[in-house]
């Protein structure tokens, strides 16, 4: 609820010190979004310790709010290679076009989004540990949607 409290200084007539209060209750949406999304993967093995990763996917976002509503292809390549037993490095770049309903007025590209990611990882018995880095780059037709992100994890995990 926002209440606000005004009075008019710039008259001359003595009756400007009247307040007079208003309130106004916020706009809210329920939101009703349906996602969806099909992806296709393909992992081979190259060797025991060496395996190639190759993806594509098609995500699919409707909702009763219009600037939410978009379409997005991404491809993506990666893999996972173990160097020693305990030890895994896993690189992975994805790019991905999305298409929003809402649309520039001057320039109907898509979003064009590159993420390229690292992780390395050590195992012990139930006990993992990971360090991983990601850089993001958005590039968009609203000067306000590009941008760029780095993004660096340290991770412990214990499974049980």
């Amino acid at each position: 609820l926002y209440d606000w409290v005004s009075t008019n200084f710039l008259t001359l007539d003595p009756s400007w010190f009247t307040i007079t209060r208003s309130t106004t209750r916020p706009v809210t949406v329920k939101r009703d979004d349906h996602f969806s999304s099909t992806a296709l993967r393909y992992a081979q093995a190259i060797n025991e310790g060496l395996r190639l990763d190759l993806g594509a996917a098609r995500d699919h976002l409707d909702s009763n709010i219009d600037a939410a509503i978009y379409r997005r292809n991404t491809i993506g390549i990666g893999g996972l290679w173990k160097p020693a037993p305990r030890w895994e490095l896993a690189p992975q770049a994805r790019m991905a076009a999305t298409h929003y309903k809402i649309k520039h007025p001057l320039d109907d590209d898509p979003d064009i989004t590159k993420i390229l990611c690292l992780s390395l990882t050590r195992r012990q018995d139930a006990i993992a540990v990971s360090w991983r880095v990601e850089w993001l780059d958005n590039d968009s037709p609203f000067d306000e949607e590009c941008y760029e992100r780095t993004v660096v994890e340290c991770i412990f995990a214990y499974q049980f």
